[in-house]
């Protein structure tokens, strides 16, 4: 439902890049494929991507759109390589808009690239100072149960530590299919009133989908 009223920013005879994570969303996009007539660029088969280490040590990614020639990209300082993904994907938009890019401008704003709330680092001391010394706190903005799986295969590949999850959300979203994907990579769970939120969820109901999933 979500992906039908998204897509209706798309129009025939455009581009639309399909990501590689579409996953349940695929079939939909299909049928509007089929029913708008975009023009689809489909990852795998219109453009791809690879990470390489030139001779000076250093990791880039190789990105190729159909049959342009390959192109070095930075790496993003941005965490997860679902951000990867997700570079490339806009770097085929604008390639299949027909954009005459600069390699070394585009690099130097994908160096630059900030976004605050996505696998965020907290580094204030006034937020670490009470926690035991290596003590980490990172902050995302995910809210549904596929930005959630997201931030848990992140976790998965972070040096062992004692988790904790601390979250709040909005009312009457699936709680319990948010917290599920962290089930067995985190040992506590805290439930927060949003009190920023015009509709925030009740700790009570946070507390139960921890519950749920055996936190």
């Amino acid at each position: 439902e979500i992906t039908k009223q998204k897509l209706g920013v798309i129009a025939g005879e455009k581009p639309l890049v399909i990501h590689p994570f579409s996953g349940e969303a695929l079939p939909v996009i299909l049928e509007e494929i089929a029913r708008i007539k975009p023009i689809p660029v489909f990852f795998g088969r219109d453009w791809n991507f690879g990470k390489a280490e030139l001779p000076n040590g250093s990791i880039k990614l190789v990105f190729q759109y159909k049959e342009e020639e390959q192109i070095l990209l930075e790496i993003p300082p941005l965490v997860g390589d679902h951000q990867l993904y997700n570079l490339c994907a806009v770097i085929a938009f604008l390639y299949a808009c027909g954009l005459d890019m600069e390699i070394e401008n585009l690099n130097k704003g994908i160096a630059k690239t900030k976004w605050a709330g996505r696998l965020e680092k907290v580094e204030e001391d006034k937020f670490l100072q009470s926690l035991p010394n290596g003590s980490e706190i990172w902050f995302d903005g995910a809210h549904n149960p596929g930005g959630a799986s997201v931030l848990a295969d992140w976790l998965k590949g972070q040096e062992e530590m004692q988790n904790i999850l601390i979250i709040s959300k909005t009312k009457n979203t699936d709680v319990a299919g948010f917290i599920s994907p962290f089930s067995g990579l985190i040992e506590f769970g805290i439930a927060l009133d949003s009190r920023g939120e015009i509709y925030p969820e009740s700790t009570k109901v946070l507390q139960s989908g921890f519950g749920k999933n055996g936190i």
